[in-house]
């Protein structure tokens, strides 16, 4: 991998750019960027690879250049396209990266159609994070109704998808967020039941950090029904609780049956 002049970077966007013109070429001049910055010592002989460990500089100065580049949503979404379509985490990012600007339902429509694609949960998360960013905190009534039917879709990504765009309103959200993902997760009992359960985890975690007292009715209410998955989460979050809270879900985890009422203060 060459060191990252940052002028010589510059310019070698701004040429990238010039040369082109529509989304496709586009996509490919960044990958091609991307490929000389390539860690090659990191990357496994003898298999195609999914990444090329290019500096995380290199993936920022080329998304803002990108971002700045495009100047509408259609032409966004035409150049986000592009880039997932080459099958390398750099480009991926990128796209998530240029999504990020954009606003409309189309956003949504688009990282829905594309999570099944990725194995990769870095990828993702940035979608989730980023690249629903601006659609997230626009609306944020259609993000929890889309965020709903994700949690019980079939693909086990799209599922992993509507828990991470949950987990970034937690991180970033009001009290009144708050209650409505809990609301919503009590809606969908099964969630977190499959192959998506270490990102439902780090949720519920989440919630706890958040709003304790709240998210431990959550959990115990988990308990009662026999949910493993709840149960095995209710006891990493145990010492995060608060003292009453805290007693009455060991009591519950203990007898696995109902142990009294979850104190509200």
């Amino acid at each position: 991998m060459p060191s990252v002049d940052p002028a010589r970077l510059a310019r070698e966007i701004d040429r990238m750019l010039e040369q082109t013109p529509d989304p496709s070429s586009r996509a490919r001049g960044a990958a091609d960027l991307l490929e000389r910055y390539a860690e090659r010592a990191r990357r496994k002989p003898g298999r195609p690879e999914d990444t090329l460990y290019a500096p995380r500089h290199v993936i920022t100065a080329l998304a803002r250049s990108l971002t700045a580049e495009t100047s509408d949503p259609d032409e966004g979404l035409a150049l986000a396209s592009a880039l997932w379509a080459i099958p390398l985490r750099e480009t991926r990012l990128l796209a998530a990266d240029l999504l990020g600007v954009w606003g409309g339902v189309e956003v949504a429509d688009w990282a829905e159609e594309r999570a099944a694609e990725t194995a990769d949960l870095r990828i993702l998360e940035k979608v989730a994070r980023h690249g629903l960013a601006a659609w997230r905190n626009g609306d944020r009534g259609e993000a929890f109704r889309r965020a709903g039917g994700w949690l019980t879709a079939p693909s086990t990504r799209v599922r992993e998808l509507g828990l991470l765009l949950l987990l970034s309103i937690v991180e970033a959200g009001e009290s009144d967020d708050l209650r409505r993902v809990i609301n919503l997760l009590g809606a969908s009992p099964e969630t977190g039941s499959g192959p998506e359960r270490k990102t439902f985890a780090r949720l519920l975690i989440s919630l706890v950090r958040r709003s304790p007292r709240e998210a431990a009715r959550f959990l115990l209410d988990g308990v009662r029904r026999g949910n493993p998955a709840v149960s095995q989460i209710a006891r990493q979050a145990l010492p995060l609780l608060p003292a009453r809270q805290q007693q009455t879900l060991e009591d519950a985890l203990a007898h696995g049956e109902p142990s009294g009422i979850m104190p509200t203060s």
